[in-house]
């Protein structure tokens, strides 16, 4: 429903003008002319940094760092460039015509800084090679040969091509394992991997001779055949800090800046000096200092190793044509990259094998106790960078590109700043500025950024006697969202702040800039709107309050009268008073007027009203106790259960439609025949009047509470039949329509991810899972047996984060060794219990001793105990009373009863652990765990935890490209390929100037691009295009990302009609793969791509494997009879390949049957059908009557020598008796 709107409002929305600066091309010369290259497609908007990044992307420039850049301009001159000015800007002294520039590279000095720059960037280079720009286009094969194949060369080549196909196919089992052991194996590799086990297998049943021959072919083999390399060559040990540091005086005084000492692979050690010049290579040894030079200085440190070790030079050669040959194999190359650079994705719940053996690493050490310089310099003021951008203008979409680039890169910052400080917090590094207070009220000020906790447990600052645990918890959630629709607001002069929420340990903390002033009490900044005690006193400023009516007809929040409760015995602050006061939106809200004059706008939890049927509740749904126990008394701080704003945006259109469809009935029942001019002029005015009609529909967000949410109490009992009403349409419209789409397949979730942005898109709060798995339950023999398997994942995952939260906040020590409680709590949740066992305690404390020499071992923290707490949970929070969890074991006990056993699996423990891991943040090891297994996880199998970060930063960079997707993506689903292709460049254009290649939207323009291009017939663009999706989805989102599947699967379709079919099919069965891992074995997208398995491997001709997978598909297939049809169709002519007739016709005629219940007699398909079941008819009788010959002359043959053997043998018995009387006759004479 919610993709659905989101594409009507894509198609109605003009797509915006991009008036693009043409682009132009810059060349650029290395330091003393050696070194050239041409960046492409340069913006004029793009800054000189932004070139300086460029340039690192080409190996023969990408150790150079210690450069400035100069410009020719006419006449011969050359002047220098400003890192952080825009490239533009130095371009007024030519013609605007000019398309072509010159840009050299000259060297400066180094200092301490640039010293540690340059060995940064030498050991990124060592870890992570730039990619030769030649290597990323691939080389075209050559089709066409120097002399003309005759038609038998020409099939005997196509045999070979096939019977390669086969070969590697060999390889593949169906069903697909799921398992996490293979999710790191770069695809390519996986599959020449198996192709060669496949061959090794083969190679002891062929003679002497076929080896030689096959020895000869595979030397004659084309490179691209060859497997690649698995790791990167290493080319040195390490490279650290000299002992020999600091410079002593005098050669300090001389332009040394530090010492060097570099390990290579040969073990031989070099004492390199950093000088102001450059490097070279000292006489000192690992015992004596003597600083003088040992060989020529050169700038880079490069030179300087390449000079002195042909053995490193080799290496670093070898490094470069891996990296090109990793980018060549394309997809595959990202992940092996990926594989080798760690840490590159958002949030990652498993960490490759590889990664879990800890080596000696002294450049790792380097950095972990690096102690010099702050490299920050003078702290920021975050705010002061945010709010400045914020107010840069917007008119042009040049100015837009420029604030939203700078919006975009200051929010990163923000957040990567933010989540380290968070992360400091929770490990205690960072003292609190009020100390006296309670723990939970602690806040912290570190790199002017404002911390405070949001604990389970904390009382609300509305009220005292509030005991509810979820307060603090989720209003830091509610926070964030009123942030986020303030700024997508965005009105001029109305600030907010930059916010970031970390969940650590089962912390949640809220960072968030620092309103100047606000420290310092009401003599900086003081009070201007809203409220800071509850309501007692109110304050409202005239030019505040005509900037939240602007914000509000955006948000649909009504303006109202609102009289301050009173009660107050402290002085009121700011411009708070008793008196009433016209509010545009929630009572405790807070306006302040900082000390830079900017009027800032906080505590927005609650910009939408209170749900009424949660509370009061008018079915069953909930049970009345278990609410009661949640929400123990509803108050004023109960912020828990509130509308969504997409819900509220939803409802206002409804209503909108509502009174449109009302007014064109009165209108159809009142109209005369006789002026139909008149009434088109009434339905047009008719109409406006329904839009402003629309346009008034607000919410009052202050229903529904404990004070009068207005003066007028007529309006007040307007606004909450309103709120009630919307609460209303969310019970009997919106949960209903979206368990229908679940119902007919609409939407396929394919993890809890998906599902909440499903849920959220549709304005569906998730605490309502619970009524919608009911809801499904209650259909369950028409709706996939998947859907309520994921739903009673997200809830077990969602409840267990409450619960490991509540047991740290119960067991603070427990957050020193954190591993102990990640261990129990997995082996509890995903182990078998024994009924049998004794020792439980003792086998756990074992496990937990090889994490800490002390463990806190939970006695009570067991499978039953941990179960029974999340049903519990579950059935409070969300209502619903768990149906497949805990997974029973019995099964296995009842050997006797065979018949109960075929009853499917419905709880499947690695979705569950996946999805535990992504809403905790837990890390694991990737390898396939022995679930049947009482404990199933060791101590090396949890490698670390992760903070889950959520910023108050848009979903988009850039709006006006995110519009250009929509509506290119829309019109790509109608065919309209030229105008969708060209609204994607333009929004791919538009998103490399604001936040470069690196992002979602990027990942979803290159997939859709690929699109446009395979439908348009060019097929190899098509392909480089899904490499750059398949290979931005796998850094940004990991490797089991939902998107990095379907790119998986795209991939393999538009590989398998570029007749790379093998590389198809692996990553067709990475992407089945991905989603068993993450959806389980009944996710029904597995069947289609089953399907299109069984249709690559029937298209080279491998029918035996082709029938397996059209088989495996109708396995998997649950509902969709269609699919099923077509399956069936294809295992028919899949039978035909064979001359299985008879075969062929048995499943054409469950197709005829499907065909025939769904559509009727006379719908074409079945027509075709008939025909098809005709012909091989008639085939299959010809089979039949050729075997009935076959089997009469087989049997006269037969016949014929049984009597020519009896024949033989009467003739050998005359035979005998002849000789016999012959012998005696003899005998006798």
């Amino acid at each position: 429903m919610g993709e659905a709107m989101t594409e009507a409002a894509a198609a109605a929305a003009p797509a915006p003008q991009v008036d693009e600066p043409n682009t132009v091309s810059v060349h650029v010369e290395g330091p003393g002319a050696k070194d050239a290259i041409m960046l492409e497609h340069v913006s004029p908007l793009d800054t000189v940094m932004t070139l300086r990044q460029m340039i690192a992307e080409f190996p023969v420039l990408a150790h150079h760092t210690c450069y400035h850049l100069e410009l020719q301009i006419p006449e011969d001159q050359w002047i220098p460039l400003n890192d952080f000015i825009e490239f533009g800007d130095y371009l007024a002294a030519w013609d605007e015509t000019t398309t072509s520039f010159n840009v050299r590279m000259i060297h400066d000095r180094y200092d301490v800084r640039k010293v540690r720059a340059q060995v940064r960037r030498f050991r990124d280079i060592m870890a992570n090679p730039p990619i030769p720009q030649s290597a990323t286009a691939l080389a075209p094969k050559k089709t066409i040969e120097e002399k003309k194949l005759t038609p038998k060369q020409e099939t005997d080549k196509q045999l070979k091509l096939l019977k390669d196909i086969h070969s590697k196919l060999e390889g593949l089992v169906v069903p697909v394992e799921p398992s996490l052991a293979t999710l790191y194996q770069p695809v390519a590799l996986q599959g020449a991997k198996k192709a060669a086990d496949a061959e090794k297998k083969d190679q002891p049943k062929k003679s002497k001779g076929k080896k030689k021959a096959e020895a000869k072919a595979s030397n004659n083999a084309t490179p691209e055949e060859t497997p690649l390399d698995a790791t990167l060559p290493k080319c040195i040990e390490s490279i650290v800090v000299s002992g020999f540091n600091p410079p002593p005086g005098p050669r300090k005084l001389a332009g040394d800046l530090t010492y060097l000492e570099v390990t290579l692979t040969d073990k031989s050690v070099h004492q390199i000096t950093a000088h102001v010049a450059g490097f070279y290579i000292n006489k000192s040894s690992k015992t004596s200092f003597d600083p003088r030079p040992a060989a020529s200085h050169h700038h880079l440190l490069l030179d300087v190793l390449s000079a002195a070790s042909p053995l490193f030079a080799a290496q670093y050669a070898k490094l470069l044509s891996t990296a090109a040959a990793w980018a060549t194999a394309g997809a595959s190359s990202v992940e092996a990259m990926v594989q080798a650079s760690a840490g590159a994705q958002s949030l990652v719940w498993t960490t490759p094998l590889n990664a879990s053996a800890h080596t000696f690493d002294a450049n790792r050490a380097q950095d972990d106790l690096s102690v010099g310089i702050d490299e920050r310099g003078v702290i920021r003021d975050w705010n002061e960078e945010y709010q400045c951008a914020r107010e840069l203008p917007n008119a042009t979409l040049r100015e837009q590109i420029v604030r939203s680039r700078v919006l975009f890169k200051i929010m990163a910052e923000f957040a990567e700043a933010a989540t380290a400080g968070a992360i400091a917090i929770v490990d205690g590094t960072i003292p609190s500025i009020n100390p006296m207070d309670d723990e939970s009220a602690f806040v912290y000020v570190y790199n002017h950024i404002f911390f405070s906790r949001a604990v389970e447990g904390q009382k609300h600052v509305a009220t005292d006697a509030d005991n509810n645990h979820e307060n603090a918890y989720s209003s830091a959630n509610h926070d964030l969202q009123g942030v986020k629709a303030y700024n997508a607001a965005d009105v001029t002069g109305l600030h907010t702040l930059a916010t970031v929420v970390v969940d650590y340990l089962g912390v949640r903390i809220i960072g968030q800039s620092i309103i100047p002033g606000i420290l310092q009490g009401e003599a900086a900044s003081k009070l201007v709107y809203g409220s800071v005690d509850g309501g007692k006193t109110i304050a409202s400023n005239p030019e505040m309050h005509a900037m939240m009516q602007t914000a509000a007809e955006t948000l649909l929040i009504a303006e109202r009268t609102v009289a301050p409760s009173g009660g107050s015995d402290e002085a009121p602050s700011g411009e708070a008073g008793s008196a009433p006061v016209a509010l545009c939106g929630p009572v405790e809200a807070k306006g302040i007027l900082g000390s830079d004059n900017r009027h800032y706008i906080l505590d927005l939890v609650r910009i939408t009203p209170k749900d009424y049927t949660f509370y009061n509740p008018e079915s069953d749904t909930v049970n009345e106790a278990s609410r009661a126990s949640l929400l123990a008394d509803a108050d004023a701080g109960k912020y828990t259960a509130l509308l969504r704003p997409e819900l509220v945006q939803l409802y206002a259109r409804w209503k909108a439609n509502q009174a449109k469809q009302a007014a064109k009935t009165t209108e159809t029942e009142t109209t005369s025949d006789e002026a139909k001019t008149d009434e088109a002029k009434a339905d047009e005015a008719k109409t406006e009047d329904e839009e402003a009609e629309a346009a008034t529909l607000r919410f009052n967000t202050n229903v529904l509470m404990p004070y009068a949410s207005s003066t007028d109490a007529t309006l007040a009992a307007e606004d909450e039949t309103v709120a009630k009403d919307a609460a209303a349409y969310l019970q009997t419209m919106v949960i209903p329509a979206f368990v229908a789409d679940l119902r007919r397949g609409a939407m396929y979730p394919v993890d809890g991810t998906a599902l909440t942005d499903m849920l959220h898109a549709c304005g569906i709060n998730l605490r309502y899972l619970g009524k919608i798995a009911s809801l499904c339950a209650s259909f369950e023999p028409h709706v996939s047996k998947y859907v309520a398997e994921i739903l009673e994942v997200e809830m077990i995952a969602r409840s267990l984060k409450h619960i490991v939260s509540q047991l740290f906040l119960s067991h603070p020590s427990l957050r020193t060794t954190p591993g102990s409680v990640l261990l129990q709590v997995l082996n509890a949740l995903l182990g078998a219990p024994r009924p049998t066992t004794t020792t439980t305690l003792d086998d756990l404390t074992a496990n937990v001793a090889a994490l800490s020499l002390a463990p806190d071992a939970i006695p009570d923290l067991d499978a039953s105990s941990l179960w029974a707490r999340i049903s519990s949970d579950v059935q409070t929070r969300f209502g619903y009373t768990l149906r497949f969890w805990p997974a029973s074991a019995p099964k296995k006990a009842k050997k006797g009863k065979k018949e109960a056993t075929p009853e499917p699996v419905r709880a499947h423990k690695t979705p569950l652990l996946r999805r535990v891991c992504q809403r905790l943040g837990w890390q694991v090891a990737s390898r396939q765990y022995n679930f049947d297994a009482e404990y199933p996880f060791a101590a090396d199998d949890v490698t670390g935890v992760v903070p889950v970060v959520k910023t108050s930063a848009p979903a988009h960079a850039f709006v006006q490209a995110a519009t250009l997707i929509e509506r290119g993506r829309y019109l790509l689903s109608q065919g309209v390929l030229a105008p969708a292709y060209e609204m994607l460049q333009d929004a791919s254009s538009l998103l490399y100037q604001v936040c470069g290649g690196s992002h979602e939207d990027a990942a979803l323009v290159c997939a859709s691009t690929a699109t446009a291009l395979y439908h348009a017939g060019d097929v190899p663009g098509a392909i480089a295009s899904q490499r750059r999706a398949l290979g931005l989805y796998s850094q940004l989102k990991g490797l089991d990302y939902y998107d990095t599947a379907f790119a998986h699967a795209n991939l393999a379709l538009y590989m398998h009609a570029n007749a790379e079919t093998a590389q198809a099919v692996a990553h067709m069965t990475r992407a089945i793969q991905i989603l068993e891992v993450a959806a389980g074995p009944h996710y029904p997208e597995t069947s289609v791509l089953y399907y299109k398995l069984g249709m690559m491997c029937q298209d080279v001709g491998h029918v035996a494997l082709a029938l397996t997978c059209h088989r495996e598909a109708l396995r998997r297939g649950e509902l969709d009879r269609l699919q099923a049809a077509g399956t069936l169709h294809a295992m028919a002519m899949a039978c035909v390949l064979v001359g299985g007739f008879r075969e062929a016709l048995a499943y054409e005629q469950k197709v005829l049957s499907l065909y025939t219940e769904v559509f009727g007699e006379e719908d074409p398909r079945v027509v075709e059908c008939h025909k098809y079941i005709e012909t091989f008819t008639e085939r299959a009788v010809a089979g039949a009557k050729g075997r009935q010959e076959l089997d009469a002359a087989a049997a006269a043959d037969a016949m014929a020598d049984a009597l020519a053997e009896e024949w033989a043998v009467e003739i050998r018995r005359d035979e005998k008796k002849a000789t016999k009387t012959t012998a005696k006759a003899n005998k006798k004479k």
